[in-house]
């Protein structure tokens, strides 16, 4: 597996693949589509398309004799996305580039609408990738970027059932060692979790117009007995992500949350101290919630997401 793929081991691609279905409400996308005035015939450009997930979902919008490019670093997510298509793409034409977010393969002005997903918030340069999506929009066409902030989300009080007695002291500490990893994590080059909140003023300063930000209208919450579709989701992430790893996995963790955590600040004196304290925190917040499900007695609800859909308009 190279490092490119990485992100699509098993488990992890198919909590991906299966979130994204509830990732919107198609109510939102509606609104969405006709704000950015998707019409069909249009040249559309994803970048960091993964498996075409964005494309797919506004192709009713633009699909009926329009163009559909995915660009991707990941040549085996490019093979899978290329065969799923077929499936969706039936009016139009799909293709699929092996590119560079930072050199994007294409010709300057050739989309009426660039547009991403989470990829900013993977990126050492975002600002980098950015430009290259304005430069091969034409004048007059949009770029569009769907991306997290989720610092302020690990920053927000919850509720939960399962941490509602918690001890003030270890609510307090969790939030800043979070903090202090998402901040060593962008210092260190792999990225801004908190990015959906830059990206306004990343438009800004790309010389895009008419910037507007949509929040993500869907709420994540569950109540017993969990029986709709998503919640039914959550639930068993929740028990795939309590089982057992290896010795060799759980020092590979560690050794890269320290690389973080001296990067973000943290004191390297302290680090075995702090990090035995937010496993054990994370343990027992794990250990409530599954025992709570088993009962039927878990109650959450984590308010919206601050999942953001930005974009503006490449001036003529």
């Amino acid at each position: 597996m190279t490092d490119k793929d990485k992100w699509a081991d098993k488990n992890h691609k198919w909590q991906i693949i299966e979130e994204r279905k509830y990732m919107w409400y198609e109510e939102q996308i509606e609104r969405l589509a006709s704000d950015m005035e998707f019409t069909p015939g249009m040249t559309i450009v994803d970048v960091g398309c993964g498996l075409g997930y964005l494309g797919w979902t506004y192709w009713e919008h633009y699909g009926n004799g329009g163009t559909y490019t995915g660009v991707d670093c990941s040549l085996s997510l490019l093979k899978e996305a290329y065969e799923i298509a077929q499936g969706w793409t039936t009016g139009g034409i799909a293709n699929f580039i092996n590119g560079d977010s930072y050199k994007i393969p294409i010709a300057d002005g050739y989309s009426d609408v660039t547009m991403c997903q989470t990829l900013l918030t993977h990126l050492e340069f975002p600002e980098k990738a950015l430009c290259e999506m304005v430069r091969i929009t034409k004048p007059g066409g949009i770029v569009m970027c769907k991306e997290l902030d989720n610092v302020s989300q690990f920053m927000k009080l919850s509720y939960s059932s399962a941490t509602d007695h918690e001890d003030f002291n270890d609510i307090l500490f969790y939030r800043k060692m979070r903090l202090i990893l998402a901040r060593g994590r962008r210092e260190l080059g792999f990225g801004d979790l908190g990015i959906g909140s830059r990206v306004p003023r990343m438009m800004h300063e790309a010389d895009l117009t008419e910037i507007e930000v949509f929040c993500n209208e869907r709420l994540e919450f569950l109540v017993p007995p969990y029986e709709d579709s998503q919640q039914k989701l959550r639930v068993e992430i929740m028990g795939r992500y309590t089982k057992d790893t290896t010795v060799e996995e759980r020092q590979k963790s560690k050794d890269e949350c320290k690389k973080y955590y001296i990067a973000g600040g943290g004191d390297p004196d302290s680090f075995d101290f702090d990090y035995d304290r937010l496993l054990e925190i994370t343990k027992i917040r794990s250990e409530k919630r599954i025992k709570q499900i088993e009962d039927q007695t878990l109650f959450a609800c984590s308010g919206g997401s601050n999942f953001f859909c930005i974009f503006g308009k490449k001036p003529y």
